[in-house]
């Protein structure tokens, strides 16, 4: 959105008409500094056991999250 959905390189423009469709993608101009690190907390955090999840309504979700519970 930021760069107008807009080649930064070539100036080609994102489109979805039928035919000509155009996609642009994020590139991180300096990689990932760490990958391996990054996957291991992504691992280690969110695809925990599911053991460690529970269902809550929105609500229940924020009160928990506030106390740390």
């Amino acid at each position: 959105e930021r760069d107008d959905y807009t080649c930064q390189d070539c100036g080609i423009k994102q489109s979805r008409a039928k035919g000509r469709e155009i996609k642009v993608e994020v590139h991180h101009k300096q990689g990932v500094l760490n990958w391996d690190l990054l996957l291991d907390h992504v691992q280690k955090h969110l695809l925990c056991d599911p053991g460690w999840l529970e269902t809550l309504c929105k609500k229940c979700h924020d009160r928990k999250d506030k106390v740390g519970v």
